[in-house]
């Protein structure tokens, strides 16, 4: 343990303020989406809403201390966004990503308000694990790829290679795919069957990045090809 402290000490300090940008940043989300649950839902005692910032506190907390160890250049990166050659479908999948997340609280809210939908504390719960267990395996893709920076662009200035190491090995893009499932148990930890549907609306928008992404990747990045050919599937073995 006492080693692992000592790295954490030692590479916080190769963190930047673009690397802690990206972690106070997201933090102060908390308190926003508080104040657009708990007014749609109308009760300050509305389960759901605190449950999903605590998964999303766990996450980021978890994710901080993990990347700062392992790959904290890669926090650095991760905090810059849009940088050359930043390919041009990121910003339509941002606004999609961005605007559907403010829809799915939206109903969710509502739907505790006027009871559209009902789900179970079993149902709650069971989502709750599956959010926090999906979203920290989604943290594994991130350490072990020194190119996992927030938008797609060919890394020229840090010599993009290909990673097949980790959860590369059997997946193309582990970290959609490993994360996704904490997109639609989050709906369900909201206690909304409603909200599933704007939820599912942002698992496409990443389906289709993915897509796009993995086209650049053939297209432009060295060897990309030869391991598309050795590891078939971008999510999901047997399907995708």
């Amino acid at each position: 343990m006492q080693p692992f402290l000592q790295t954490l000490k030692e590479n916080a300090r190769r963190v930047d303020r673009y690397g802690w940008a990206s972690i106070w940043k997201p933090s102060l989300g908390f308190p926003i989406i508080l104040a657009i649950l708990l007014p749609a839902a109308g009760s300050w005692h509305y389960t759901g809403a605190w449950l999903f910032v605590l998964y999303n506190f766990i996450y980021m907390l978890v994710y901080t201390v993990l990347i700062v160890v392992f790959n904290p250049e890669t926090l650095n990166r991760r905090g810059r966004f849009f940088q050359e050659g930043t390919k041009p479908f990121e910003f339509r999948f941002f606004v999609v990503w961005r605007v559907s997340s403010l829809i799915t609280l939206l109903v969710a809210g509502l739907d505790v308000r006027f009871g559209w939908s009902q789900v179970s504390p079993t149902v709650i719960w069971a989502s709750f694990g599956v959010a926090i267990l999906s979203s920290l395996a989604g943290i594994w893709p991130i350490l072990v790829n020194p190119h996992f920076e927030a938008t797609v662009r060919i890394q020229k200035d840090r010599n993009h290679r290909v990673i097949d190491s980790g959860p590369y090995r059997c997946l193309r893009h582990p970290g959609y795919a490993l994360s996704a499932p904490s997109l639609l148990a989050g709906a369900l930890v909201l206690q909304s069957v409603w909200a599933l549907l704007p939820s599912l609306a942002i698992v496409g928008a990443f389906l289709w990045r993915t897509a796009k992404e993995d086209r650049v990747l053939r297209e432009e990045l060295e060897g990309y090809r030869e391991y598309a050919k050795r590891v078939r599937w971008k999510w999901l073995p047997g399907l995708w």
